[in-house]
């Protein structure tokens, strides 16, 4: 049985209806909780929706995709942020989405990734020009952690 204490941060998340943004990321369950650690330490958003897809941000690119992930950004700022918010596109090293369209090698991978970090960008600030864009790579380190860092495009 699950003590009044316990349950108390989950009552009060449930009362809570407003989020400052969305992070969309890959489904990859490697960098996750790292993740979720590093939006919540860095104060990136506040109470984040999460949206995941394969290969994150470059799902942004492939039109079917792009609609299914823009209506989900809809809804998402229409009945959760309002107003101004932000929008976190999250990649990673060794992404296995990028890899299966032929990106083996880390640098080109890399490089790919910065390109599709602007490109989804620029189309997201088209399509919710009150929103920030940031963008971020979770770099994976030998010992199994990521550090994050952040893309100027």
């Amino acid at each position: 049985m699950t003590s009044p204490a316990q349950s108390a941060p989950a009552k009060h998340l449930l009362h809570q209806h407003a989020c400052s943004g969305v992070a969309l990321r890959c489904i990859d369950f490697r960098f996750r909780k790292t993740t979720d650690a590093h939006i919540q330490d860095e104060h990136l958003l506040e109470f984040d929706g999460p949206l995941t897809a394969a290969g994150g941000v470059q799902a942004l690119l492939d039109p079917d995709d792009r609609r299914f992930l823009v209506k989900q950004l809809t809804l998402a700022h229409k009945l959760h942020c309002g107003g101004k918010w932000t929008i976190a596109l999250l990649t990673h090293t060794d992404c296995g989405k990028y890899k299966a369209d032929g990106l083996t090698d880390p640098t080109a991978q890399r490089t790919q990734q910065i390109s599709d970090h602007k490109a989804a960008r620029q189309l997201l600030l088209q399509e919710f020009p009150d929103a920030t864009v940031r963008c971020l790579i979770a770099i994976g380190n030998d010992d199994g952690s990521y550090d994050f860092e952040e893309v100027e495009v």
